[in-house]
This record gives C-alpha cells, structure tokens and sequence, in this order.
C-alpha cells in the first residue's frame, strides 16, 4: 500500500482531529 504526501498528511490530519476531540 503506496501513500502519496498528500495523502498522508490528510489522514495524519484526521487522526490528531479525533485525538483532540477525545482529549476535550
């Protein structure tokens, strides 16, 4: 499984956003 840049910085986005939204 390739992962572009872009893409990866997408789900690394997602996933902080869940972990934020679990911390608050």
């Amino acid at each position: 499984m390739t992962l572009h840049g872009s893409e990866l910085t997408r789900i690394v986005g997602q996933v902080a956003g869940q972990t934020v939204n679990v911390k608050e």
